[in-house]
């Protein structure tokens, strides 16, 4: 499976990327610089949570960034800046992450209709409320495997569309 068609019409649900190598989080990110033309992003730091921002992302390294998340979410929020474009935030090594950290982001879900990505190479240590709420594609050898991405996408048409439901079948 092709990422560029995931993201092709912007109309995706939140996904975990489960990728053992952590190597599909810069092929993403090199296509939406590509898809999008956002080729100038820089680091900027907010109460010692490092960030990369663009007009399309920000992208998150959650072994560095613990403290501060949620308030800094809520910054984000108040500044309106996903008007301008921006719609995706991307959070590395999601794994790292704290529960109650987990958690804090996950009340985002409820509010905003952004958009998540979470790249992860340990799915046992995200949270099952957080995993009910996204798509996860499992990635081998470089490759999002054809019928893991079939399975999930099922699996979440099935719950949201004919239960009316954020329950997985995991």
């Amino acid at each position: 499976m092709n990422i560029e068609n995931i993201i092709k019409f912007k109309n995706h649900p939140n996904i975990v990327f489960f990728d053992k190598n952590g190597k599909v989080n810069d092929q993403f990110i090199f296509i939406l610089k590509n898809k999008f033309n956002c080729f100038n992003s820089y680091d900027d730091v907010f109460k010692n949570i490092t960030y990369e921002k663009n007009n399309v992302y920000y992208k998150f390294d959650c072994r560095f960034n613990q403290n501060n998340i949620f308030e800094f979410l809520n910054k984000i929020v108040k500044t309106n800046i996903f008007e301008k474009g921006i719609f995706y935030l991307l959070f590395l090594n999601f794994d790292c992450l704290k529960n109650e950290n987990q958690g804090q982001i996950l009340s985002f879900f409820k509010y905003y209709n952004y958009k998540f990505i979470i790249f992860t190479n340990n799915l046992n240590k995200t949270t099952q409320s957080f995993k009910s709420r996204c798509i996860i594609y499992r990635v081998k050898n470089n490759l999002i495997n054809k019928n893991d991405f079939l399975i999930d996408t099922i699996n979440y048409i099935y719950h949201k569309i004919f239960l009316k439901s954020d329950k997985n079948l995991y």
